[in-house]
């Protein structure tokens, strides 16, 4: 009897005793974190002033800074920064001697000119070579619709898509001041905008307010 009463009381104890936790594998929480705090920057809960140092602008509700940290830096003497708008689109702004039209993604060349890119293997991927001196305009008449307006006393050029959806929206400078000797530029555009996106980008390139920042 005693022996029984022994091997209940062992089979008990064993039962009682603390489980083995099970191996977790080790994760970096910390770093995870700090991703999700970088890439998903607190949206704007009103109409908000951004003031950097080449310009500022009023950009609207709902927009929030893009992660210029992944963005490898050019040195090209070109302040850039960007900015995502409600439905994450990427907003870019460009001031300096790097920028560039985006509006203008292909050039009309003299026939003549062809030889001369061969002989030195330039690069002719959005080179369309033409004598006809309106072609050019025919072409982007096709896909954009530029104008002209003021920014800061400068005078701009605006350009949308004539297809929503398809093209960038933006504005261009193509002087807004001198950077050793070298003429520097300003262009703000997004890529593929429907119209409700395209009016407000424009509408925030509008109260934008360019400065001397080289």
């Amino acid at each position: 009897m005693r022996l029984v009463y022994l091997s209940i009381l062992n089979v008990f104890l064993l039962s009682c005793k603390e489980k083995p936790k099970p191996i977790l594998e080790k994760t970096n929480v910390k770093n995870n974190i700090d991703s999700i705090q970088i890439d998903e920057s607190p949206l704007f809960t009103k109409d908000t002033l951004l003031d950097y140092s080449c310009f500022s602008i009023i950009v609207p509700m709902g927009w929030h800074k893009a992660n210029d940290d992944t963005v490898v830096k050019v040195t090209d003497a070109t302040f850039r920064v960007r900015l995502h708008n409600k439905n994450n689109k990427l907003v870019y702004f460009e001031h300096g001697l790097g920028g560039g039209d985006p509006s203008s993604d292909f050039y009309v060349e003299p026939i003549t000119k062809r030889v001369v890119y061969k002989s030195r293997q330039l690069d002719t991927t959005h080179v369309i070579f033409s004598d006809d001196p309106q072609l050019y305009i025919k072409l982007k008449n096709k896909t954009q619709k530029t104008y002209g307006e003021r920014i800061s006393g400068h005078i701009a050029k605006f350009f949308e898509p004539v297809k929503f959806g398809v093209g960038y929206t933006g504005v261009y400078i193509d002087s807004v001041g001198d950077i050793a000797g070298n003429k520097a530029n300003f262009s703000a555009y997004a890529e593929n905008l429907d119209k409700f996106e395209s009016q407000e980008l424009l509408k925030a390139i509008r109260t934008m307010t360019l400065k001397s920042c080289h």
